[in-house]
């Protein structure tokens, strides 16, 4: 029985031994504490991590690491560990021996005797001060898109829609104007149209990027309320067929009306455009646009139809991904490539509202891009504040 203690003991101290090594090799800072916060262990991770030697920590309060303004987040922490609950992932922040504030990630576990007692606690960090200034930059980059981009691209779609509307009731006046005038007037108006497909373009691209942005930073901005499919896709089409006059779209709408559906209506909105707008871009000038909802027992699907020159299948697995090789298909004439963020940003935007995206196509056959959304049921899903019937 001696003997089977013996190496019971010595099983014991080489697995220790095993465990005090992953925790000196490990990349994370590794540190341990009493109830009243004193450092009792301290690992090489660490040491590199804040600058302090294990010498110089270990016997002293965790919170010399704290920054002054977070000093009562230790009796925070520390209710939590008492009550034996773990913490996971916590983002705070912690200050180097230098002096410098580092961003952090931690997990923090009780830690117990062999009766269960609660002894003390470790904690695991990870400097994440990199990831947090890409945040900070990113949330800069989305100040510039915001106000130095897309402010004055508005005013200045805004001022080429005036100068049409002007343009346009000058010409009414034709028989005041020579026929020179009425020409040098028309070919403006021309100019003016032909400018607004690429201001178009450009808006979608900072939009695109401000709500990639935001999806990143789970922040997207979602306005539920009543919204008629019917009404959505008819004044989407409408406005194509005024943007895009030389082109034919068509649509035909089941007999239902409304269909009510309970999403973002602004939101579909943009789903459909960009579906049309894909649509026009990857099929031939002389080729319809075809649209249409189909009503299923408790959904409702809206598609999108191009004769373009279709998808393969491994196309298809990766189209909905951010920055999509798909861009790779050929574009009619005065088209530009995307970002190859439209149909990511679609899915992910379909997906926050309970519903689900979709494509079928074949090389040479087109592509019917289509989305489903859950009727509006009154009686589960009852309208909120944030309605916006349309």
């Amino acid at each position: 029985m001696k003997h089977m203690t013996i190496i019971d003991q010595r099983h014991a101290a080489e697995a220790h031994l095993f465990l005090a090594s992953i925790v000196e090799s490990s990349e994370d800072a590794i540190l341990s504490k009493t109830p009243d916060g004193v450092v009792t262990s301290w690992n090489r991770a660490a040491e590199r991590m804040y600058a302090y030697s294990a010498q110089e920590m270990i016997g002293q309060p965790v919170t010399r690491l704290f920054l002054l303004d977070h000093q009562d987040e230790f009796s925070q922490i520390m209710e939590h560990i008492r009550r034996g609950e773990r913490i996971e992932h916590y983002e705070t922040r912690r200050r180097r021996k230098d002096g410098q504030v580092l961003d952090i990630s931690v997990s923090i576990s009780p830690i117990k005797d062999h009766h269960g007692t609660i002894i003390g606690a470790s904690a695991i960090a990870r400097d994440i001060s990199k990831q947090k200034e890409l945040e900070r930059q990113r949330e800069a980059f989305i100040g510039l898109v915001t106000h130095e981009l897309r402010n004055p691209l508005t005013a200045l779609q805004g001022n080429v829609q005036v100068a049409q509307h002007l343009l346009t009731r000058l010409m009414r006046q034709a028989n005041q104007l020579t026929d020179e005038q009425q020409q040098m007037l028309a070919d403006v108006l021309i100019m003016l149209a032909h400018s607004q497909q690429p201001l178009r373009v450009q808006r979608r691209l900072i939009d695109d990027l401000l709500d990639l942005s935001h999806l990143q930073q789970d922040q997207i901005e979602l306005r539920l309320g009543v919204c008629n499919l019917v009404k959505l896709v008819h004044e989407t089409v409408q406005d194509h067929q005024a943007a895009y006059p030389a082109r034919a779209i068509l649509f035909t709408l089941p007999i239902e009306d409304p269909i009510l559906v309970y999403a973002d209506c602004d939101r579909v909105r943009q789903v459909i455009s960009n579906y049309i707008t894909n649509a026009l871009k990857f099929s031939p000038d002389t080729s319809p646009i075809q649209l249409g909802i189909t009503v299923q027992a408790a959904s409702a699907q809206v598609w999108v139809q191009d004769r373009g020159p279709g998808l393969t299948p491994e196309q298809q697995e990766h189209i909905w991904e951010r920055f999509s090789p798909a861009a790779q298909t050929p574009l009619q004439d005065d088209w530009k490539a995307g970002l190859g963020l439209g149909l990511y940003l679609c899915q992910q935007l379909i997906i926050r509202q309970k519903g689900e995206v979709g494509v079928t196509s074949a090389p040479g056959e087109g592509a019917t891009f289509w989305f489903v959304l859950p009727l509006y049921a009154p009686d589960s899903s009852p309208p909120k504040k944030t309605e916006q019937p349309c």
